[in-house]
Parts: structure tokens; sequence; C-alpha cells
């Protein structure tokens, strides 16, 4: 038997019309599951070529064989070969195809969700049943005095494997003092399009390693493609009272510690501007979280978002003459008093820390642009492929960060990574490790707040 060759491509509107076609043809019964992305069908191969003379005359006229290998048709080959790898490779070889050809992979075809269930709220006209902070909730919620152990994970709901195992290894360091409070926070996305029956795998998968104890989710984009709805629900009866999380924004705090998280995925939830919009948070928010942070009191107060308020590697987001920007001035100006947002003075000199995801990867940022310790946790089970992108190539180099402090790549593909964050009365220690390595993880980085 011969494996069919498919070629794949880097452009998601070609990737999402691949997986469209595909599934047409399945539920038309025109091609078996078992034939990976309907590779035989006659009408799978017209639309390859097409795509590929479009992407040939985009490499400056050069045909397909002459392209180099970063080129889409080089991950075209990298794809087709992870499928011949799986069936007569080596050991490593195959569990780099797996990786490839899994979800989340280069060949995942579960992307189209995204597509379908934002398209499917925008034709049907569903909103987002956002909980306004006028709207009579209460997101200030007491924590355990003296010590408390905090788990952070980012881009966590993929419900794979090895999301499941990085979450053994966070419950590792349960385990390890079971009797000191434990809360653990998800800085968002919830993957593919937030579906309720992707939330209730989060949940579930959620409560295999911790049944009892709080477990905090922040909105990010993909909680929202599909409407929200879901990702309210599950807020809703994740934890019951007095640690239900009855909004999107909320606010952890004991006398010491208050741990403040904001919901930037209100505002970003068509797939595709992802690259391309500045995110910002509700006005009456805005108003919200500068009154919890002027009554702090002696409280040190610790930010939780799931967008960047900037990347030295990715961009965050567009200008008004579609320019790309690293720094949103609109997520910042809710704090700092600068901008289309700002609604009084600079409050980030209170601000000790700021956690976020939203880019999978572990950065530890230099103070840059008022934040003193701005730290990316996005990487906790959404594989990143190094032939995909180097997450650590600086793109604007005004922005800097710990160069010691990188995820390494194990079996060709990076790491996991998670924080641990322990309050003891007044001091606090964040702990960062990347899996796989060793029982609990590897330590990269250790801090005091």
């Amino acid at each position: 038997m011969t494996a069919s060759r498919v070629k794949t491509f880097r452009d998601r509107r070609i990737s999402v019309l691949q997986s469209a076609l595909a599934e047409r043809l399945y539920r038309q019964g025109k091609a078996a599951r078992r034939d990976w992305n309907a590779s035989d069908h006659q009408d799978m191969h017209e639309l390859v070529d097409a795509a590929t003379r479009v992407t040939g005359r985009k490499a400056h006229g050069r045909a397909a064989s002459e392209i180099a290998p970063d080129h889409p048709s080089g991950i075209a080959r990298n794809c087709a070969s992870a499928v011949m790898s799986v069936l007569f490779g080596t050991v490593r070889q195959r569990l780099i195809a797996l990786a490839e050809l899994s979800r989340f992979g280069h060949c995942d075809a579960g992307w189209l969700r995204v597509i379908v269930a934002y398209y499917w709220r925008t034709w049907f006209g569903s909103t987002i049943p956002y909980r306004a902070a006028s709207s009579g909730v209460n997101p200030v919620i007491d924590i355990p005095e003296g010590r408390c152990r905090i788990a952070i994970i980012g881009d966590w709901g993929t419900g794979t494997q090895m999301a499941q195992m990085v979450l053994d290894r966070v419950a590792g360091f349960r385990r390890e003092e079971p009797h000191v409070p434990f809360i653990l926070i998800h800085v968002g996305d919830v993957y593919y399009s937030g579906s309720r029956r992707e939330f209730e795998r989060f949940a579930a998968q959620i409560r295999t390693c911790f049944p009892t104890e709080p477990v905090y989710t922040l909105s990010g984009n993909h909680d929202m493609y599909g409407g929200g709805a879901a990702y309210y629900d599950c807020i809703s009866t994740l934890n019951p009272a007095p640690y239900t999380q009855q909004a999107s924004f909320f606010v952890l705090r004991n006398s010491c510690w208050q741990l403040q998280a904001m919901d930037t995925g209100l505002h970003d939830t068509n797939p595709s501007e992802v690259n391309s919009n500045l995110t910002f948070l509700d006005p009456g928010e805005v108003a919200w979280h500068r009154a919890q942070i002027a009554a702090r009191g002696t409280r040190k107060v610790v930010l939780f978002s799931h967008h960047q308020p900037f990347s030295a590697f990715s961009p965050v987001g567009q200008d008004a003459q579609k320019n790309a920007v690293y720094l949103n001035r609109r997520l910042l100006s809710a704090f700092d008093g600068q901008g289309p947002d700002a609604l009084g003075t600079d409050l980030l000199p209170f601000i000790t820390a700021w956690f976020f995801g939203h880019e999978h990867n572990t950065v530890i940022y230099e103070p840059y642009a008022g934040v003193s310790r701005a730290r990316c946790l996005g990487s906790s089970a959404v594989p990143t492929d190094p032939r995909d992108c180097d997450p650590y190539h600086a793109m604007d180099a005004t922005i800097t960060w710990d160069d010691k402090v990188r995820l390494s790549i194990h079996e060709g593909i990076y790491t996991h990574g998670y924080a641990i964050l322990d309050l003891d009365g007044p001091s606090a220690d964040v702990r960062y490790f990347q899996y796989p390595g060793g029982s609990k993880g590897e330590l990269l980085f250790l801090e005091r707040l």
C-alpha cells in the first residue's frame, strides 16, 4: 500500500478550505476518515494543485520544486512525510510525526471548528453573556491568610494527553504539602472555540487532579469564539460557594495579597483578526479594576490576563495604518492613565507582577512600559514546533527579557511551562517550571515578589 502525499499550507485560509472540503467529503461518504485529510479524492487534489499555483506565484514565480524548505511546500513535505514516519519510522521519528498529525499539530483539521463556531454566532446573532461590574455580581473572593500555594497555567485547555501530563506534574506540588491551601489559576483558552463539550472536558480533566480545590479560569479569545455561554456556565459551577467565580474578572485577596484577573477575551472574538486586533477592557471593568487597586491598602497587587500587554516575539495587534505593534497601548491605558482608555493616574507602580498567556511561550521580561514584572505563561499545553517558528526570535529589540530562561526542545517540540506561586504572609516566591523534565518538571527560574 502506498501512502498518499498530502500537501498542507501555512496560509490559514487555504488550510481551512482543505479542512472544510475534507469534512464535506466525509459527510457525503466520498472519503473515509481513515484516508487522512481525504487525500485520495480528486477534489482534494484539485484544491491542492490550485493552492500550489497560488503560493508558487507568491514565491516570485518560482516553481514549487524550487521553493526553499521553509516555504509552505516545505512544510507540506514535512506533513506528508509524517504519515510515512508513523507507518515505517523509528520510535523517535514516530513520536515527532504523531505530534504533527495529532490535535494542534500541523495537520489538525479541528481548527475548522473555530471558524464554524464564529460564523454560527455571527449569523444567528448570539451575544456574549458578559457579566458587567454594574450587574450586581460580586467578583471579590477571600482566600486563606498565611501560607497559600497557587499554580498558574496558561492556554492549557486542549484536552490532550500532554495537557493531562502537565497537570499531573502541577498536582505533585499539591501532594507535596497537602495541608497548605491550594488554588489553580488558568489564564485562559479552552480550544478550539470554547464549546460546551470542550468546557465539559476541561472541567472533567481539571477535577481528575484537583477534585475539591478552587479553580479559576480567565476569558481568552478561544473561550469566546463560540459565544461564551459555555465559559460562563463553567465558571458558575466549577467551585462551590464561597469560592464561586461569578464573573470573567475577579479578585482573590487576603490581608497581604490582591490577585486581580481581567477579561481581555471579550473584545477579541473574531478568529480572522487574532493577529491584528488590539484587545481592550470593557470601560466599566476598567473603572472596577482601578477602584480595587485604589482600595488595596497595604496589599500587594498581582495582575492576571489572557492577552499580553506587550511581546518581544509576536505582534499583539496592528495600529491604524495596519503596521504590526508589540505594545498594547489600549490594554496598558486601563492602568497607566495614558491613551484611549485612560481613567485617571498611573497605577502601574503599585503592580507587583503581571501574568498572562496567549503566546505559547514562557518569558521572563525585564521592566518595560511601567510594568516591573511581566511574565508570559502560555506554554502549558499547545505544542510549538521549532520548524514552524523560533518562539525566542525577538521582533522588537526594545523589549528585553531574561535570555537565560528558555523552554527546551524535547523530541522535536518545545517543552511546556507552568508556575507555582507560594504566598506566605507578606512575602511570596514564584517558581517557573518546564515539562518534560523530572518527576515534577525542571526548574527554570525562581524569584521573590
